[in-house]
């Protein structure tokens, strides 16, 4: 019996800094008594994705929610931003968020009872603040393509929704 079937609580980190992440998750899954496991992956590498997925999949049985959270912020005015830097921007917060938006989705849709994908955009996707152009457009992207997701993939009984924070400290 997987921990999916017995209703277990499973919150799975995926991130590229292991490392650095695998001691918090182990502190907050014991807090919380819940198993906290980590799965190494670059977002911006999307031919890796499925891999991972499918991996997750098969450990617990299934994927029942993707929180997509990937993304950079800039930390330099945009008139400075060199292609490279835009570049790197776009495949982290544009491309690596649609693809594993996509790879949940198919697993979630092999499952036969859905699942819940929740993206992270932000407040500038809609009032874009001032000298990040990059990172608004990426954000408001987001947003897009996640209205285009909740429609066509409530078919399969897969909800999408993304929250757009402003700033908090």
């Amino acid at each position: 019996m997987t921990a999916r079937e017995q209703n277990e609580i499973i919150c799975t980190c995926i991130c590229r800094q292991t490392e650095l992440y695998g001691e918090w998750a182990r502190r907050h899954g014991m807090s919380y008594n819940t198993m906290m496991t980590l799965y190494a992956l670059d977002q911006r590498d999307v031919d890796s994705i499925p891999g991972v997925l499918n991996a997750i999949a098969r450990d617990f049985g299934g994927i029942d929610v993707l929180m997509n959270n990937a993304g950079i912020y800039p930390h330099q005015n945009n008139l400075d931003m060199s292609r490279e830097e835009w570049d790197e921007m776009q495949e982290s917060n544009t491309r690596g968020v649609y693809f594993l938006c996509q790879a949940a989705a198919k697993i979630m849709k092999e499952q036969k009872d859905g699942g819940a994908i929740i993206n992270v955009s932000s407040m500038n996707a809609f009032t874009p603040l001032t000298k990040i152009p990059a990172y608004s457009g990426a954000k408001a992207a987001v947003t897009n393509f996640t209205q285009w997701m909740a429609v066509h993939f409530s078919k399969v009984g897969i909800r999408v929704n993304a929250i757009a924070p402003g700033f908090f400290a």
